[in-house]
Formats: C-alpha cells, structure tokens, sequence
C-alpha cells in the first residue's frame, strides 16, 4: 500500500464518521488514482492541523456571548 492511501486511511479511521459515511468515503477514497488522492490527502491534513486553533478560537467567541 502506498504511503499516501495509509495517511488517508488514518484520517479516515480518526474522523468521527458514522458507518455510512466512511463506508462512502472509503470507495471515494479508493476511486481516486494516486496524484488526486495525494492532493485530497494533503488538503485534508493542512485542514486538520488548523483544528485545534479553530476550536479554540470558537470557545473564545462562545465565552463572549454568555
């Protein structure tokens, strides 16, 4: 397997998916050829990596409101 479908199965498996979900996005991800997969795999994780700023961001502008 390459590396690029074993990272965009780790990201696969840690999203909180129900089981139709993934069930979907694993025959997306599977139907991809190797460079789409790539790019898909890399916007993902540059997502990813901005969630926990966003979080808390988001907690800041709740503590706001109340």
């Amino acid at each position: 397997m390459s590396d690029v479908r074993e990272r965009a199965r780790r990201i696969l498996a840690a999203l909180p998916l129900s089981e139709r979900q993934r069930e979907l996005y694993g025959r997306g991800m599977e139907s991809q050829d190797e460079a789409e997969l790539e790019r898909t795999t890399n916007r993902l994780e540059a997502s990813l990596a901005r969630a926990p700023e966003t979080l808390a961001a988001a907690k800041e502008l709740l503590k706001g409101r109340s």
